[in-house]
């Protein structure tokens, strides 16, 4: 914001200042309702506690990250400050520990960052913040486990979970938070209340998903009460079989995972798929319906080494990313090129696609074959590719002419 129009905004609201300002000028302190600290104006913090009961928003810095003099001596201050700022709707932390997060006490808090905590279980005193709309839990590395008592949050709307490692389940009973219309992973267990079917009232679901531990899903038929399918809001989708994957081990291959995969089938309006870690040999029966794909941008299949075929992508327009790595047993990227689904396939192959990476993949030969297993070379191919990176592909002879490819 100019300057000007900085000055002009203060003398217009009466309540834009600086916490230097607000010590000198007592008599604003108590109107305050939107603060943002600075890293120097931390030690200020305690002296203006005792004024803030009208604060709604109080956002910290982000430059604190492991900052030694936050975590030891302003630690004790910022504690005092949460205890008594019980009228906050929006608080964003800087990197805490689980006292810190413990002594947040705002009942009306309908906003809550603890974006990278040091915290391993989220505390149960977070599910008495009965407002809570958004909570973000980004890059908490170590947390384990969330609030046993979540099911409380029923205004709960965003739940972020992006980097959040080492969680190894939900907490029991999610599917009561109905509202959600944000929750970027899902990890799936075997307990009572832990399982994928939490997912099925949750049909406000947007943006991404990622579902981990799917090796922990009974059957197909469970599979399917995730209701994925009803989701049409959700345009990425992550389905990974292991969390934390070692790539240099053989996969746990379980029998029901084809059937799994078969229950856990999206919207037609994903745009983004990403399949990790999945043991089947065969793709699933929607899998190979072109219709399925007419919105997908980005399809990317990792880990999968008995798995023989990839999606039926070839014909879709919209895809422009396709990623491939350690898929052991593919041999051929598109096959059954001359008839698919009683259609006459169309002249170019992969018509929209704009990146190809195709990584460790011992077995690939070639990039499309007809319905006797030949070579098709009558076809266009990759008209519009700009990016193609191959490695470990040892079996792979040739690739077709790419206009305007950079590898």
């Amino acid at each position: 914001m100019h300057d000007l129009m900085h000055d002009l905004a203060k003398n217009v609201t009466n309540e834009c200042a600086s916490i230097g300002e607000l010590t000198r000028q007592k008599a604003l302190l108590k109107d305050v309702c939107h603060m943002q600290m600075s890293k120097a104006e931390l030690k200020q913090i305690s002296g203006l506690c005792k004024h803030k009961k009208y604060l709604r928003t109080l956002l910290s810095p982000s430059e604190l990250h492991g900052h030694y003099y936050f975590l030891n001596r302003s630690h004790k201050d910022f504690k005092e400050f949460l205890q008594i700022s019980a009228s906050l709707r929006a608080l964003h932390c800087p990197p805490s520990s689980i006292d810190i997060c413990t002594a947040i006490n705002a009942k009306h808090l309908r906003y809550l960052d603890l974006s990278q905590s040091n915290i391993v279980r989220l505390p149960d005193s977070i599910c008495m913040l009965y407002n809570l709309q958004t909570l973000i839990l980004n890059g908490c590395e170590e947390l384990q486990q969330l609030s046993k008592d979540m099911e409380r949050l029923r205004k709960l709307i965003n739940l972020y979970l992006f980097g959040c490692l080492s969680l190894k389940s939900m907490s029991p009973n999610f599917g009561l938070l109905n509202n959600l219309h944000i929750l970027t992973k899902f990890v799936v267990d075997t307990g009572d209340g832990l399982g994928i079917e939490q997912l099925k009232d949750l049909q406000h679901l947007r943006n991404r998903l990622e579902l981990l531990n799917l090796n922990k899903i009974k059957s197909g038929e469970n599979a399917k009460e995730a209701n994925l399918n009803q989701k049409q809001n959700l345009n990425e989708l992550l389905l990974c079989w292991d969390q934390g994957i070692d790539h240099d081990k053989p996969k746990n291959m379980d029998c029901n995972a084809e059937e799994v995969l078969e229950g856990l089938e999206p919207h037609s309006n994903i745009q983004n798929l990403e399949i990790c870690g999945y043991g089947g040999l065969e793709i699933s029966q929607w899998m190979r319906k072109p219709q399925m794909f007419n919105c997908l941008r980005v399809l990317e299949m990792s880990d999968c080494p008995r798995c023989k075929s990839i999606p039926v992508v070839w014909f879709s327009v919209s895809l422009e990313i396709l990623s491939l790595e350690k898929m052991d047993n593919m041999t051929t990227l598109c096959n059954n090129l001359d008839v698919e689904g009683g259609c006459i396939t169309p002249l170019q192959i992969f018509p929209g696609l704009k990146r190809t990476e195709l990584i460790k993949l011992p077995s690939l030969e070639m990039c499309a074959e007809n319905i006797v297993g030949e070579p098709c070379d009558s076809f266009v191919k990759f008209p519009m590719l700009e990016v193609l990176r191959i490695e470990n592909c040892p079996k792979l002879a040739s690739i077709p002419l790419i206009p305007i490819v950079s590898v």
